[in-house]
């Protein structure tokens, strides 16, 4: 498995986010799009982190890891259903799936770090990279706010999400992954 591939895919379902997805119109094309590659890419980093052994090998602890993971396919699902027309942005399923989404991301990325620190497999500033992505929500929405600036706001949120994903693409296993494959 290439997680250097999926820290990348992770890092670009996170700029998506950050571009398209918190700044504009909640109901558009591109925003629900932005919610898909966010939730893809996201899915991605959880898979990578599981492969790079970032929780360690005790079986609870990488079974959490699932929590994170319903959290990002909800986002996806929620944005499909709403791309192709079943669902439309306020209406109540819509809005159920979107606060699961939300919910089971934030606790998930929160369990994540924890136990990337606790597992102590990484060391140095990849072992912190994973809280970044939840300090960085509440600090990105203060300073967004103190600037009356939505986009800032989103930027700010989402550098956080970046710390996971360039962990994982510079981790050293990860130039390994393609000729562990082949061997």
């Amino acid at each position: 498995m290439n997680t250097k591939l999926l820290g990348i895919v992770y890092m670009i379902g996170m700029l998506a986010a950050a571009v398209g997805g918190f700044g504009g119109n909640p109901s558009s094309f591109w925003t629900e799009l932005s919610f898909v590659l966010f939730g893809i890419g996201g899915i991605c980093g959880i898979v990578a982190l599981l492969h790079l052994n970032a929780f360690g090998s005790k079986t609870w602890a990488r079974a959490l890891s699932v929590v994170p993971l319903i959290g990002f396919a909800t986002f996806v699902i929620g944005s499909v259903l709403t791309i192709i027309g079943v669902l439309q942005s306020g209406d109540p399923v819509y809005n159920f799936l979107a606060g699961v989404a939300w919910i089971m991301m934030l606790a998930g990325m929160l369990i994540v770090a924890i136990l990337t620190i606790v597992a102590g497999q990484w060391t140095g500033w990849r072992r912190f990279a994973p809280l970044a992505a939840v300090l960085m929500i509440p600090l990105g929405a203060g300073i967004g706010s103190l600037l009356a600036n939505t986009d800032a706001m989103s930027w700010l949120t989402f550098l956080g999400f970046l710390a996971p994903g360039l962990a994982i693409v510079t981790y050293p296993a990860a130039a390994t992954d393609d000729a562990a494959a082949i061997a």
